[in-house]
């Protein structure tokens, strides 16, 4: 995916969650400036900081990348649905089994400090 494509894919799904890259960029431990350079494809997000903005804005990391998921054909089975992710240009080839757990993880450390900050 082009990085392009892909920051078009995190603004418009942080639009749906009416939030504005303001709000978005701290979750994310990335500053305002390089929140929006990502969403313009201007810059290409490290993997940390992906599976953050994918947690951030509620999303699994494969359906951000939607058009990259290299699923089985109609005669596949769900079992074979662990294929790999094309995220190339994100960062290198995981297996969605590894996003899937990459994002857990994210998914608690951002509600590990939302906690804190409310503390």
């Amino acid at each position: 995916m082009d990085s392009k494509k892909l920051g078009k894919n995190i603004s418009d799904r942080r639009r749906e969650l009416n939030m504005t890259s303001e709000q978005l960029a701290p979750l994310c431990d990335i500053s305002w400036d390089h929140m929006r350079k990502i969403e313009t494809g201007k810059k290409k997000p490290s993997m940390d900081t992906f599976l953050k903005i994918c947690s951030s804005l509620e999303i699994l990391p494969g359906k951000m990348l939607d058009d990259q998921i290299a699923l089985p054909g109609p005669d596949g089975d769900d079992s074979e649905r662990s294929g790999e992710i094309d995220v190339t240009d994100v960062a290198e080839k995981i297996t969605m089994r590894e996003a899937i757990g990459a994002y857990r993880f994210a998914a608690a450390v951002l509600k590990s400090k939302r906690e804190e900050s409310k503390q």
